[in-house]
């Protein structure tokens, strides 16, 4: 139940500040294989760059080397039995759900104000909190990126319980379900986006 900018537009450089010292501390964190349903890994190592995509150019920290990526996926720290459904309900709005004027950038799950919602893959905090101008229909919102250019959105949130830069694991609790923005019952928004374009979000998830 939102109104999302077109694909391929990020959030302005604005709604994140870390200090370049802070981004390279995070750096080794990022160093996990991101990997679809059978393991496998879907993107070559430059594709963490876009992970940064909500960063300023000047303190995006470079990628890693295709050996440290190789050795990194070697490690199989993430796999697709990792990955959490960010709610527990029904899922009322799917993705590509054509809407006045756009398609559904996510799914829509369904709940109750309060109710847990979860980080979906490890990875590091990128946004936590009110959204910026031009980006209100989300509400309150947490950004999280994964390795491999791989994002993820969690929207309309009643408030957030991590801060930009903490480091989460799958199924760690983020924030609670709301209906803070553009939304008209409680409920989650919840996007994937790989180099910053939407995907469905039901090809990462384990089944309700």
């Amino acid at each position: 139940m939102v109104r999302a900018r077109p694909p391929g537009r990020g959030f302005p450089a604005a709604v994140v500040f870390l200090s370049l010292a802070g981004l390279l501390s995070l750096r080794s964190a990022l160093l996990l294989p991101a990997t679809a349903p059978g393991g496998v890994v879907e993107r070559p190592p430059r594709g963490l760059a876009s992970v940064f995509s909500f960063l300023p150019r000047s303190a995006r920290p470079a990628p890693p080397t295709a050996q440290a990526w190789a050795a990194a996926a070697a490690s199989n720290v993430v796999s697709a039995t990792a990955a959490t459904r960010p709610a527990v309900g029904p899922v009322t709005g799917p993705f590509h759900e054509r809407r006045p004027g756009h398609l559904h950038t996510g799914i829509d799950i369904d709940g109750e104000t309060g109710d847990p919602i979860r980080a979906a893959f490890a990875g590091i905090v990128l946004v936590a909190g009110r959204a910026p101008s031009g980006y209100g229909g989300y509400g309150t919102l947490v950004v999280i990126g994964h390795p491999n250019g791989l994002t993820t959105l969690y929207a309309h949130l009643s408030r957030v319980s991590v801060g930009v830069g903490r480091q989460v694991a799958s199924g760690d609790v983020v924030g609670a379900m709301g209906c803070t923005g553009s939304c008209t019952g409680s409920h989650l928004h919840f996007e994937v986006r790989i180099a910053n374009q939407p995907v469905d979000p039901e090809r990462y998830l384990p089944p309700p």
